[in-house]
């Protein structure tokens, strides 16, 4: 997972996107991971089949913490410090 973050930060490097564009991003990737969520309880309606909708929630939960460490970098904060 260190290897992933270290990957993001130098992807953040060459995107220099405002810290406010950083966040309505990851705002934007876990309201879709909500919306597939949503999907598995009834409070959305679906024809999706449950390995459809789990994959799905692997997919935005992926882009959400993607988008999370983007964040973290631009805080400069430490992959160990996250996880503590």
């Amino acid at each position: 997972m260190e290897k992933v973050y270290e990957e993001i930060r130098e992807l953040d490097i060459r995107d220099k996107c405002s810290i406010s564009e950083a966040v309505m991003k990851f705002n934007e990737e876990f309201g879709e991971l909500c919306q597939e969520i949503n999907k598995t309880t009834g409070r959305k309606l679906t024809d999706e089949t449950p390995e459809e909708l789990r994959a799905n929630i692997l997919s935005e939960m992926a882009d959400s913490l993607q988008n999370l460490l983007l964040i973290s970098s631009r805080f400069n904060l430490g992959f160990d410090e996250i996880c503590e």
